[in-house]
């Protein structure tokens, strides 16, 4: 009977760390457009940034990010979700704020 207890207590113990990490990227979600398009719906899902004068390059997992943004917030928060994207590595953040 212990030996149960403890096999469902191992298992209760598993199912709540699998929630605990996110899903392994495949092949396809790393490459360079998996890597681009996971970037822009990050970026797409703050309403607040205004990225029409935005481009976004990805080519060797090197991502340039280039354009006019209203704000140093908004400069930091595209760093920021850039930084949260698995597959970058290197980015060039070349954003202008007018003043």
């Amino acid at each position: 009977m212990k030996r149960v207890k403890a096999m469902l207590a191992l298992a209760a113990l598993a199912a709540a760390l699998a929630g605990c990490f996110p899903p392994a990227l495949g092949d396809a979600e790393m490459s360079d457009a998996g890597i681009r398009s996971r970037l822009e719906q990050s970026l797409h899902a703050h309403r607040e940034l205004d990225l029409h004068a935005v481009t976004i390059d990805v080519h060797l997992h090197i991502v340039t990010i280039s354009g006019i943004v209203s704000s140093w917030q908004d400069k930091r928060l595209i760093e920021a979700i850039v930084r949260e994207i698995a597959g970058i590595e290197q980015a060039s953040i070349n954003l202008v704020v007018p003043e």
